[in-house]
């Protein structure tokens, strides 16, 4: 039975194992491995390493927050349109826990 402080992370063969706190933060002790781990060896997509925050790559790692894989995200580039605001984006996405699981809890942080 896995321990509670422990959170299951992939390993180059694809399957889980249990991971404590202790050992990752032995580690992992900065926010740029952090943010290296999780984009690199996990293939999570992230936003750019100056805009993340080390509370929401924590709350990623703990699996508080939903990881998006990068080969699941495609960038495209939006033109202009009038009343297409983050605003209403953010209130669209609101309406949508799964999307908000994926977004950082701290508002003036999203």
């Amino acid at each position: 039975m896995q321990n509670q402080n422990q959170a299951p992370v992939a390993n180059p063969f694809g399957s889980t194992v249990p991971v404590n706190p202790q050992t990752f933060g032995a580690k992992y002790q900065t926010k740029r491995e952090v943010y290296r781990f999780l984009s690199h060896d996990c293939g999570c997509f992230l936003s750019s390493y100056e805009t993340m925050t080390i509370f929401h790559l924590r709350d990623l790692m703990a699996g508080s927050r939903t990881r998006i894989k990068a080969e699941n995200v495609k960038v495209i580039q939006v033109p202009h349109f009038e009343g297409l605001k983050v605003e209403a984006m953010l209130e669209w996405a609101s309406e949508h826990s799964d999307v908000m699981k994926a977004l950082p809890i701290v508002k003036r942080e999203i």
